[in-house]
Order: C-alpha cells, then sequence, then structure tokens
C-alpha cells in the first residue's frame, strides 16, 4: 500500500470514529488533517494527536465545538484563549469549572456560561452571584439557580417570578415572605403540586390553591389540611389521578358515585370503599373488570356470585383463590369459566398480535427514514469534508508555487550579480564563467522545475499534476547577462573608485545567496508537507540526516561562498572559483542525496 493509499485510509476511518485516532501511527497523529478530521467526528480524539497538534488552537476550537465537554483536557495555554473558551461555554456551562480563575468573576463569561447551564452559577465567585442580571439569565435556563443566588436577589420578587415560571420547585429557596405571595405560590403549584409545602401556613389552607396543586398532582392530596380534603372539587380532581387516593378520602365522602368514579381508575381501590358498598354488584362488577384481584375484597355474597367470579377469571385467572370455594368442587363450572377465559385469552392474543404487527411495521418505517436520513446527513458530511481538505491542499500548492517562483527569481538575480561580479575582474575568462553560472542555473532550474511540475496532491483518490511554472530560456539569461555586464563596464568608467563598485557587488552577493538559501530552506518545508513520502518515518529511520541538517550544510556552504567573494578582486580569484564551484557542488549533491534517500525526483 503507498503512502497516498495508507493516509486515505487512515482519514476515513478516523472520520467515521475520531477515537481510532489513537490506534494509528505517530505520523498521523501528526498529521493536521488527519487530526482535524477526528476531531470532527469526535472532541475527544485530540487527546490522542501529538502534542504539537494539541497546542493548535485551530484544531482545538474544532474540538470543542464538537464536543463542549472536551475544554478540561484542552492544552492549559489554549483555555484563556476567548474564541476557544466561549465556544465551551456556550455549549456546556459548567466549563466555566476549568476556566482560568479571573474568567469565573468575568461578567461576559459568565453570562454565557449560565446561559448554557443555569447551575454553573456555582463556580462564579460572589460577586457575580450577586448581578441581578446573571442571575436573572441563569434563572431562565434552571430556576433551581436559584439556590445559588445572593440572598438580597432571593428577595427581589422579579428575579424569584422567573425561576417559579421555569420550574415551581424554586419556591423552596425563595424568601420567607414571598412564600407569602399567593401569586407566586398560585404560580408554583400550577407548574409543580408539591410545591405547595414549601408555600407559607397561611397559604397552605387557600382552597384554589389546594385544587391547582392536586390537579396537577393527585398525590398532593394527603398533604393538605383535613378541612380541605373536605371538598369535593378537590376530592374529584385527586380520584381523577388515581382511585387509590381514596384511602385518605373521609368516611362521610365517600359516596357510591365516588366509589365507582375510584374503582373505574384502580380496581383495587375497591379495599377503601366502605363495606356496605363492597356489596354493590355495579360497583364490585366495575372493580373485578379493571382487576380481577380487586376480588379479595368484595363481600362474601358477591365472592359466590358466578358472574362476579367469571368476570374476575377473565381479567386474570389469578381471581380464582379469593372465589368462594364451591367453585372449585363445581366442575360444570370450571368447563364453562374454562371455555369463556380461553375465548377471552383468544381475543386478546389476537388483539396483540394485531398490535405488535402495526407496531413492527412502524419500527420498520421508522427504521428506514432514519437509514435515510442518516445517510444523508452522512454523505453531506463527507462532501463538506472532502471540500475543506481540497480546499486546503490547494492553498498549500499555491503557497510552494510562490515560493518556488520567488526562488527562481532570487536565483536569476543572484546568476546576474555574479557574472557582474566576475565580468568586473579583468582576469577572469568569459567563456568558462559563463560556463559555471549556466552550471548553477541549470541546478537550481531542475530543482525548481520537479517540485512545481511533479508535485502530486490528494483530491477525491486522484493525484493530479500541477502546470509547471515556465521556465526562463538560457538565451535569455544570457542577454541578461550581458546586459548586466555592459551596465558594470559603465559603471567602472564612472566617478565611483573600482573599490566601491566591488564593495557594492560584494554585499548585493550576500544578501542574493543568503535569501536564495532561506527561500530554497522554506520550499523544501513546504513541499515535504505535500509529499508524504518525504516525512515517512521509515525512511527517516534508514537516513537519519533531517531536512534542517541537508539544508545548513547548503547555508554553511553559501556562507563561504559570500566570504570568498570578499576577495573577489585579488590575485587568488582563480582559486577562488574553483572553490565556488566546488562548494556550491556540495551544497547542490547534499540536498540531492537527502531528496533521492526520500523519494523525490530531482
Amino acid at each position: 500500500m503507498t503512502p497516498e493509499e495508507e493516509f486515505e485510509r487512515a482519514l476515513e476511518r478516523v472520520s467515521r470514529h475520531g477515537r481510532d485516532l489513537q490506534h494509528l501511527s505517530s505520523f498521523f497523529c501528526k498529521n493536521e488533517d488527519i487530526v482535524l478530521a477526528a476531531v470532527m467526528n469526535d472532541g475527544y480524539a485530540i487527546q490522542f494527536a501529538d502534542s504539537y497538534i494539541q497546542k493548535n488552537k485551530d484544531i482545538a476550537l474544532v474540538a470543542v465545538e464538537t464536543t463542549p465537554t472536551v475544554y478540561c483536557i484542552v492544552h492549559e495555554s489554549l483555555k484563556a484563549d476567548e474564541d476557544i473558551l466561549y465556544a465551551a461555554l456556550k455549549g456546556h456551562g459548567s466549563n466555566l469549572l476549568y476556566a482560568p480563575e479571573k474568567f469565573q468573576s468575568d461578567f461576559k463569561a459568565v453570562l454565557e456560561a449560565v446561559k448554557s447551564d443555569g447551575e454553573s452559577l456555582a463556580f462564579a465567585t460572589e460577586e457575580m452571584r450577586d448581578d441581578q442580571e446573571i442571575v436573572v439569565a441563569a434563572c431562565k435556563q434552571n430556576g433551581m439557580a436559584l439556590s445559588l443566588a445572593s440572598p438580597r436577589l432571593r428577595e427581589t420578587r422579579f428575579v424569584v417570578r422567573t425561576a417559579i415560571k421555569q420550574t415551581g420547585r424554586a419556591l423552596e429557596f425563595a424568601d420567607p415572605e414571598l412564600k407569602k405571595d399567593r401569586e407566586l405560590v398560585l404560580e408554583a403549584v400550577s407548574d409543580f403540586g408539591m410545591a405547595i409545602k414549601y408555600a407559607d401556613a397561611t397559604l397552605q389552607t387557600d382552597v384554589e390553591i389546594a385544587k391547582a396543586a392536586v390537579n396537577h398532582d393527585g398525590f398532593v392530596y394527603p398533604l393538605i389540611s383535613e378541612d380541605l380534603k373536605k371538598n369535593h372539587d378537590i376530592i374529584t380532581t385527586a380520584i381523577e389521578h388515581d382511585g387509590a387516593l381514596l384511602q385518605f378520602v373521609p368516611e362521610q365522602c365517600k359516596t357510591p358515585k365516588l366509589a365507582m368514579k375510584a374503582v373505574h381508575r384502580s380496581g383495587r381501590a375497591l379495599e377503601y370503599v366502605p363495606f356496605s358498598l363492597k356489596n354493590n354488584r355495579q360497583i364490585v362488577l366495575e372493580a373485578v373488570r379493571n382487576d380481577g384481584t380487586a376480588l379479595e375484597f368484595a363481600s362474601p355474597k358477591l365472592k359466590s356470585l358466578a358472574l362476579v367470579v367469571t368476570e374476575a377469571a377473565r381479567q386474570t385467572p389469578l381471581a380464582l383463590k379469593f372465589a368462594d370455594e364451591k367453585f372449585s368442587k363445581d366442575a360444570k363450572f370450571l368447563v364453562n369459566l374454562f371455555k369463556t377465559v380461553h375465548t377471552s385469552m383468544s381475543q386478546e392474543m389476537g388483539r396483540l398480535q394485531y398490535e405488535v404487527l402495526d407496531a413492527r411495521t412502524k419500527y420498520k418505517e421508522l427504521q428506514d427514514e432514519t437509514s435515510k436520513r442518516f445517510q444523508e446527513v452522512h454523505d453531506h458530511a463527507t462532501e463538506i469534508l472532502r471540500e475543506a481538505t481540497d480546499n486546503m491542499e490547494k492553498n498549500r500548492k499555491e503557497s510552494v508555487l510562490r515560493k518556488l517562483s520567488a526562488l527562481k527569481e532570487e536565483a536569476e538575480e543572484m546568476y546576474s550579480s555574479m557574472l557582474v561580479a566576475i565580468e568586473s575582474n579583468p582576469t577572469s575568462s568569459e567563456e568558462k564563467i559563463l560556463e559555471f553560472a549556466h552550471n548553477i542555473m541549470e541546478r537550481v532550474q531542475r530543482m525548481t522545475d520537479k517540485f512545481s511540475g511533479k508535485k502530486e496532491t490528494y483530491g477525491q483518490g486522484v493525484y493530479q499534476k500541477e502546470p509547471s511554472i515556465q521556465r526562463m530560456s538560457v538565451s535569455s539569461r544570457s542577454i541578461e547577462a550581458k546586459e548586466a555586464t555592459e551596465k558594470a563596464q559603465r559603471a567602472q568608467k564612472s566617478t565611483q573608485s573600482q573599490q566601491e563598485a566591488d564593495d557594492v557587488v560584494r554585499d548585493k552577493i550576500s544578501r542574493t545567496v543568503s535569501q536564495a538559501v532561506e527561500n530554497t530552506k522554506l520550499t523544501l518545508e513546504e513541499a515535504a508537507k505535500i509529499h508524504p513520502k518525504v516525512s515517512s518515518q521509515e525512511n527517516r529511520k534508514e537516513h537519519p540526516k533531517t531536512l534542517d541538517e541537508a539544508l545548513h550544510d547548503l547555508k554553511y556552504e553559501g556562507n563561504e561562498v559570500v566570504d570568498d567573494l570578499k576577495v573577489i578582486a585579488s590575485e587568488e580569484y582563480k582559486d577562488l572559483k574553483s572553490r565556488l564551484t566546488s562548494a556550491f557542488e556540495r551544497g547542490m549533491h547534499t540536498i540531492r542525496d537527502f531528496a533521492h534517500s526520500h523519494e523525490v525526483d530531482m
């Protein structure tokens, strides 16, 4: 498998399961594109990235936006970054706990946190808990945040009402004086019936408040006062919630109508019906049809009634153990009961089978729709990721081409400067000088053409060639060189001395050579990012010399050239030209060996 195929496979893997990054080689954990794809799927994948990548703000920001709770493990140097912090607080307010301490007293940061999670007010300073705007924002998100507000704000009606609107439970944390506010208490119990126990005692006996509380939660009925338990409307409301609440209703209020309503809601509420009503056939039949075991609480007379026992047994065969003993010895009754129960069970089984079939059909429809939606989302996300990757590679290629172009211009300027300097020395041989200069340019040109013309980039699984930078012809360079020579000769005839002209030339050569070396380093570093082979870990093991070392050699040799050119007008010129040629050859040889060892054509 080629490095390009490995890269594509790794990218697809982490795009589906971000945390699979932990199972990839360290090379991929250092690749920004791979890590970015991983954190877009699961923010926690950032913990498996190289430590250098974990400090990358853009990648950390994507991780936090994907999984807000990952903020607690992002690099400490990034936790104070406002873009990352506010993204974390917006997604999960409790991240305020992990923010630098200064932000826990920062109005903007705390406000952002409580808007996301009201109870994150717990991590703010006392000063922030006493800020009305912040506390109101917290209570709008979670009324229970009132418990974290300052005592002063718990006394503020507007703040308390804001909390109660979100949840009636907040009444518990209101100031005692506000618990006497009828309007606030009524609003609270309408949302949360049990809040009546937090109201002032004077309001717990209020009929309207009690009725509103029971209407929301029938099990509030046992908590209200004895006088209110006799209220017909309140009793009826409670029984409609659960018939078993009949046990808390005063005996004098248990009418046949109320008993019928109770056993209709809960058959076993027959237990709390007055004894006189347990002998009422209609009430008992209604009870056993709801729950056959309610036969246990029927009167002995009705337990021996075949109709009642049959109805109870149809609901559940367990009811037979509460029937009169005579039925266990009556074979005819048992046969008829078996037929009745069998028919009833068959009908129930048919109904259940139909419901199961209907449920399966709906489940299949839902599953198909879910799969369709998931595929649409997956395809859309894949396309976005692909476009983002292509754009990043395109921008990177354009950057390399621009630097290659700059390198070419610097090399040409260096070439012309060398010719001017050499031509200014009357002891030089023009033919040998031109040959030497042409060799320099051809080597630089070949390196430029190879990196710009044969560079491959990832794009939808296909590696496409980029157009080469147009090569300047040798004849054109020769013409420019001759023009530069003529200009230099004319300059020699001017009022400036030969020594001043040489100083200008030497300074220009020094600057151009140094700049060319620096641009070469930048270009090769950019090219290494695009060519995975250049960064291959295996190749680095086989060829321990790094790119920096190779470039250092070239820069060192280039510096030697600059030093030697300072004596360009001296009698040692011939020896200088030989050393210049040797130095440049050694530098180019170092780069060529390094590139060849990493499978990059020169």
